[in-house]
């Protein structure tokens, strides 16, 4: 490809003008004076507030950023149009809200060093209400390259994209697009596709990514049956997508069991704080699908499970969410 760059760095943008500064900062100092290297790609989602004047002076400032508007088409249209746009090896995400630290620039070396790979995987940090809460690194005796034939494939892969950066040709090969039916959790759908159709996945030691919450409560008042439908939509897709891919059985069962922890953990986390109607909708729609509820990773998934059999769904979860730990 002509003027080929290393990496190439999307920030879709949506009314963030509070948190675009920082986000775009972060990423211009962890990654100074390697400018030849990467170029970042802001997609204006029909903003209404300042990011539209914003991301204009950033790209008027920096020449190895762009910046493209559009009507207020979602976020997975926003993606699709700046990878097609993207003119580099690999492409990564990274959330206006969120921000980059100084090991971004470690990532750029692994790029280079391990080139091939169809995406890597990096840890990340939690920021919730200004307090760092939890730090996931990938250890030193897992870090490098696997295979999807390895046990340790499935162990450290989070269903998120904004922890990976992911091999041009490989999303070219499997003519992966972001699902423009799903509003929400577009990131899981995609994070999904990439575990069924990767062959090689290096697991990198660097957590650059910081993933912010910063509204009280954020974790357990943002989900709703709304949330939970989508969610239960892209299971739904993928599950069946996975019956009749080219893939090992034993691949099939653990991509399954990601997605059996994936509707779960939120509900179990939040059903204490859902209205009782959010709260019916959710139980019925576990009911009609529980299939997709099959491949508990927990203990307490599986008592909560098991216990569902004897006195139904809904008391099993409530339960759960009060007494087992």
């Amino acid at each position: 490809m002509a003027n080929e760059k290393l990496l190439s760095i999307i920030v879709p943008v949506y009314n963030v003008e509070k948190y675009l500064n920082r986000c775009l900062d972060s990423i211009l100092t962890a990654l100074a004076g390697r400018e030849d290297e990467y170029e970042i790609i802001i997609v204006n989602d029909g903003s209404l507030d300042g990011c539209p004047a914003i991301c204009n002076d950033y790209a008027k400032k920096h020449k190895h950023i762009t910046t493209l508007h559009q009507e207020n088409k979602g976020k997975p249209v926003a993606m699709n149009v700046a990878i097609n746009k993207s003119k580099s090896k690999y492409i990564t995400i990274i959330d206006p809200d969120d921000y980059v630290n100084d090991e971004f620039k470690n990532a750029l070396d692994q790029l280079k060093q391990n080139d091939g790979v169809d995406y890597f995987q990096f840890g990340h940090t939690d920021i919730i209400y200004g307090d760092e809460i939890f730090s996931e690194k990938i250890s030193n005796n897992r870090v490098g390259k696997y295979n999807s034939t390895d046990k340790e494939f499935f162990q450290r892969n989070t269903l998120c994209t904004w922890s990976k950066i992911v091999n041009r040709n490989f999303i070219e090969q499997h003519n992966l697009v972001y699902n423009e039916q799903f509003r929400k959790s577009e990131d899981y759908d995609m994070a999904v596709l990439l575990l069924i159709y990767a062959k090689t996945i290096y697991f990198s030691e660097f957590a650059y990514y910081i993933y912010v919450k910063e509204r009280p409560g954020s974790l357990t008042t943002n989900f709703t049956f709304k949330n939970f439908f989508f969610a239960l939509q892209i299971s739904i897709k993928n599950w069946r997508l996975l019956e009749t891919t080219n893939i090992s059985e034993s691949n099939k069962q653990q991509i399954k069991q990601l997605i059996t922890r994936t509707l779960i953990s939120p509900v179990l986390k939040s059903a204490k704080y859902l209205d009782n109607n959010d709260y019916k909708k959710v139980i019925k729609e576990m009911k009609n699908h529980r299939y997709l509820l099959s491949h508990p990773t927990t203990s307490k998934m599986r008592i909560m499970l098991f216990v569902s059999k004897i006195i139904g769904l809904s008391m099993s979860i409530k339960i759960s969410v009060y007494f087992i730990k």
